[in-house]
C-alpha cells in the first residue's frame, strides 16, 4: 500500500492545545514517511511551522471586522480549495482531509473534498456561566442554537472528537447524527516529554520551595480563581505556582492578596520547557469550567506528578477516572477542592503506566491513519 497522504486544516496556529496537537501529529506522521500537509485558515501564526513540512497560510485575519464573518469564511473556503489543489498537485489525491477547529469545520465542506473528517477538540456547551435559572436558560438557548448549526454541518459526515465526553455531548445533548463518530485522544511524545522534564531550566532552578502548580491561559473559563481559593483554604504550605499568561493575571494577583497568599503566589509565563518545572511540583490542579481533552493533565501524569481536576465537561474524566474518583471534584462540590489538595499533597497516588501509554504518539498516529479506512470500506 502506498504511503497515506493526509492534509490538516486548522483555524490558526495560536498558542494553545489544538495547534500543539496538530503539530505533534504532523511530526509523528512525517517520521513514518507519510505525506502530510497543513493549511492555516487565518493568518495568526504564533507557533513554529513544521520544519520541512508542506504548509499554506491564509494571510487574512478577522480582526477589526466584527460584521465580516461570512465574507471571511467564504475567503477562507476559497483558500482551502486552492490549498487542497496545491497539495494534491504535489503528492496526489489526499487519502484524508481533517478539519480541526470551528472555522475549519464550517469552511471545509464548501471545498467539495470527498475524504473529509471534521475534528472537534472542545465542548460546544461548556458549563453555565451564571447561577440559577439565568444560567440554565442561557445554556438551553446555546444548546438549541449550536445544536441546529452542528446538525447542519455534521449530520451524515465523519466526525472525530478527543474525548468520550465530547462524543456524548455531540450525539446526546446536541443530537448530531454523524456517519461515523471516532474518539481519538491527543498524542504525546512520552519519551521526549520525560527527557525535557529531567532538564534544568532557569524557571525550575529558581523554584526552591515545595509547590502546587496550575498551567494554562489566564482566561475566565480556566477559573484559576478557584485554585487560588482552594489552595488558600487547604492549609498546604509552600507556594502556588501558575504557569501561563493572559488577561486575568492582574485579577488573579489581587485574588491571591485578598486570600492572604499573595506572597506565596508565583506566576511564571509560558516558556519552551515547562515540563522541568512541573516535574518538581507536589500536585497539579486544573479547575476549569470546561475542557476538551486537557493536554496539561496528560503531560503532568507523564512526568510523574499526580493531578487533580474539576469533573467539568468533558476531558478530565477520560484522563483521570481510570486512576480513581478521588482525582476528580464535581462542579457541584467545589468545597472538596481544598480537601483533595491537602490529601493528595500528603499522600500522592501512584500513576499507572497503562494510563499514560494510551496517549502515546505512535498509538495515536495509528488511530488517525486508520481513519483513511472510512473511505475505502465497501458500503
Amino acid at each position: 500500500m502506498p504511503a497515506q497522504k493526509i492534509l490538516f486544516f486548522v483555524d490558526t496556529l495560536e498558542l494553545g492545545g489544538l495547534s500543539h496537537v496538530v503539530l505533534v501529529l504532523i511530526a509523528g506522521m512525517r517520521a513514518r514517511g507519510l505525506a502530510v500537509g497543513l493549511g492555516v485558515l487565518e493568518g495568526i501564526v504564533q507557533q513554529p511551522l513544521p520544519e520541512g513540512a508542506w504548509f499554506r497560510v491564509h494571510e487574512a485575519t478577522r480582526s477589526g471586522r466584527p460584521r465580516g464573518h461570512a465574507p471571511f469564511r467564504r475567503a477562507a473556503t476559497q483558500f482551502a480549495r486552492r490549498a487542497i489543489a496545491d497539495f494534491e498537485a504535489s503528492f496526489g489525491a489526499a487519502d484524508l482531509v481533517i478539519a480541526a477547529g470551528e472555522l475549519a469545520i464550517r469552511c471545509l465542506p464548501g471545498t467539495g473534498t470527498a475524504r473529509l473528517v471534521a475534528s472537534s477538540h472542545s465542548s460546544q456547551l461548556q458549563a453555565p456561566k451564571h447561577p440559577g435559572w439565568l444560567g440554565k436558560a442561557r445554556l438551553a438557548f446555546k444548546r438549541f442554537r449550536r445544536g441546529a448549526r452542528l446538525r447542519r454541518l455534521l449530520n451524515g459526515r465523519h466526525v472525530h472528537v478527543v474525548s468520550h465526553g465530547l462524543a456524548t455531548e455531540l450525539t446526546g445533548e446536541l443530537r448530531v447524527r454523524p456517519a461515523s463518530l471516532n474518539v481519538i485522544y491527543n498524542p504525546f511524545d512520552i519519551a521526549g516529554i520525560r527527557a525535557l522534564s529531567r532538564a534544568s531550566t532557569p524557571q525550575s532552578e529558581l523554584q526552591q520551595q515545595p509547590f502546587v502548580v496550575g498551567v494554562g491561559q489566564f482566561v475566565r473559563r480556566k477559573r484559576f480563581d478557584r485554585l487560588i481559593d482552594a489552595f488558600a483554604e487547604s492549609g498546604v504550605d509552600g507556594e502556588l505556582v501558575l504557569i501561563g499568561q493572559g488577561p486575568e493575571e492582574a485579577v488573579l494577583r489581587a485574588r491571591a492578596a485578598e486570600r492572604g497568599i499573595g506572597e506565596r503566589l508565583r506566576i511564571v509565563p509560558f516558556h519552551p520547557n515547562h515540563h522541568a518545572l512541573v516535574r518538581k511540583a507536589r500536585l497539579m490542579v486544573l479547575t476549569s469550567d470546561s475542557e476538551g481533552l486537557p493536554n496539561v493533565l496528560a503531560e503532568t501524569l507523564i512526568v510523574g506528578v499526580p493531578a487533580l481536576a474539576t469533573d467539568c465537561p468533558h476531558g478530565p474524566r477520560d484522563i483521570l477516572a481510570p486512576i480513581g474518583e478521588h482525582t476528580l471534584v464535581p462542579l457541584s462540590r467545589l468545597d472538596l477542592l481544598s480537601v483533595r489538595i491537602r490529601e493528595l499533597t500528603r499522600e500522592p497516588y501512584p500513576i499507572p503506566e497503562a494510563v499514560v501509554q494510551q496517549f502515546a504518539l505512535d498509538r495515536i498516529v495509528d488511530q488517525y491513519v486508520a481513519l483513511t479506512d472510512l473511505f475505502t470500506r465497501p458500503r
